[in-house]
């Protein structure tokens, strides 16, 4: 989380409709959880959701709603012969928070029929003009077992990672420099090239006026610019013992000997590991956890 994935895709978005095509935007945090309780209601709302955003007649919805057929070949006939075959333009369907669904029974159900989606324009030009952007937080493999119905192995994977110093450099000059030359190991050293705490630094040293001395004096602190920041990740393992246990370990040793746990504190973007090394994701992380944890 916080690297710059929604950021990245309302740019690719707002780059596709520059370009002529269709866009629909899905953010899956802003659906009421009423639609989430089982398939027929999630794709039905979609099938909305997609018609309104396309200004389509939603009455279609209702008409093609009706019938035997389950939910998803009820969104797929909709899909394919009042949206793709009424629209001539690319569409592109953007969904923000895709591992949401991951909370849901129907998620597995879902990405497989994504994928179904995917491999008919294989066949079938209609299909074709669809373009599909999922942003998730959550490795693939885990939303969907099945490698054969995973949407999450065909088509262009990016993969946001922390800011290496060129880019940290390239965005302290953006915002005039705040941190000197001869502060900038330190400020690596703090941050790691996290992008959102780069980015909330650089921007509160400008607007603050606060010098970097300044502004590391506070950095972990409760009422420092990231406290807000720094309290959720602690509280996303304030009822899992082990995982504190071998955070502590990580913090004092630079080691976690219990691989889920590690694999754990990976995926949760705390920590950072090479080889037998496993250290905190930034010494912002070390220093906050060191002195949370005990």
């Amino acid at each position: 989380r916080q690297t710059g994935k929604s950021s990245l895709l309302v740019r690719g978005l707002h780059a596709a409709r520059q370009a002529g095509a269709k866009v629909i935007m899905l953010d899956l945090q802003r659906v009421d959880s009423d639609f989430l309780q089982d398939p027929d209601k999630f794709l039905l709302y979609l099938a909305n959701f997609i018609f309104r955003r396309l200004r389509l007649d939603p009455q279609e919805v209702e008409r093609g709603w009706k019938g035997p057929l389950g939910p998803q070949d009820k969104l797929t006939y909709l899909m394919e012969d009042s949206v793709l075959a009424a629209i001539d333009e690319p569409i592109v369907l953007g969904i923000d928070e895709a591992d949401r669904l991951l909370d849901t029974p129907f998620y597995s159900d879902f990405f497989s029929l994504i994928r179904s989606w995917h491999n008919s324009a294989a066949f079938d030009e209609l299909w074709a003009r669809l373009n599909i952007c999922m942003v998730i937080s959550t490795e693939p493999y885990l939303l969907i077992a099945d490698a054969n119905q995973s949407p999450f192995n065909v088509g262009l994977k990016i993969y946001l990672d922390d800011f290496d110093e060129q880019q940290v450099e390239g965005l302290n000059r953006r915002h005039g420099s705040p941190v000197s030359a001869a502060d900038f190991p330190e400020f690596m050293e703090l941050l790691g090239g996290h992008p959102y705490l780069t980015r909330k630094a650089l921007y509160t040293m400008v607007t603050e006026k606060k010098s970097w001395p300044e502004f590391a004096a506070v950095a972990a602190s409760d009422k420092g610019p990231f406290s807000d920041h720094l309290r959720r990740q602690l509280w996303l393992l304030h009822d899992q013992s082990d995982l504190q246990a071998e955070l502590r370990q990580v913090v004092r040793n630079h080691r976690c000997q219990n691989e889920e746990a590690r694999f754990r504190l990976l995926r949760a973007g705390l920590v950072r590991a090479s080889g037998d090394v496993c250290r905190g994701r930034c010494g912002l992380y070390e220093q906050y956890f060191g002195d949370r944890l005990g």
